[in-house]
Formats: structure tokens, C-alpha cells, sequence
């Protein structure tokens, strides 16, 4: 039974050794691939785009689409957002109730 134990714990030993051989080498290799922040910056640069793009629509009174600026805002006005939060959770707990 002892040889069984000391042949586990050497097969664990080993594989421990095998793996902190290996995330160096992951860690060194995670740092040359796309970052967080260039992600956010094209991210942030295509959202000012956008506002730019809706303030020129709205400045020109033209439509994209068939929409107007005026369209979108009062229907973004209008609706009751707090109602369709209500009944979305209500539904998604009686869903989990059913369950």
C-alpha cells in the first residue's frame, strides 16, 4: 500500500514541477497578445463616432433609415422602462419557481 502512496506523490510532485515550468512561459506569452486597454480604446473611439454621428443627424434634421433624432428621442421618452422591468422580473421568477 505504501508503494502506491509513493508512486501518487511522485506523479504529483512531477506534475506540479511540469506546471510551474509552463506559466512562465504562459505569463511571458499572455503580455505579448492584445491588451484590455486597445480594446477599450476602439471601443471608446467607435462610441464617439456614433455620438458624433447622432449629433450630426439630429444638427441636419435628416433621417437614417427612415428615423428621425425626433423619433428616437420620443420614443425613449415615452416608454415606461420601469413596468417592463417589473414584468420581466416577475415572469423570470415565476420561470424559476416553475423549475
Amino acid at each position: 500500500m505504501e508503494t502506491l502512496d509513493d508512486k501518487n506523490t511522485a506523479q504529483l510532485l512531477q506534475q506540479m514541477r511540469r506546471q510551474t515550468e509552463i506559466r512562465p512561459e504562459q505569463e511571458e506569452s499572455s503580455g505579448s497578445g492584445c491588451s484590455h486597454t486597445g480594446t477599450f480604446r476602439i471601443r471608446l473611439a467607435l462610441a464617439g463616432v456614433l455620438l458624433l454621428t447622432v449629433i450630426l443627424l439630429d444638427r441636419e434634421n435628416k433621417s437614417f433609415a427612415g428615423l428621425s433624432m425626433d423619433q428616437v428621442l420620443s420614443y425613449v421618452t415615452e416608454v415606461d422602462y420601469g413596468t417592463y422591468i417589473a414584468t420581466w422580473m416577475e415572469n423570470a421568477v415565476n420561470d424559476l419557481q416553475a423549475l
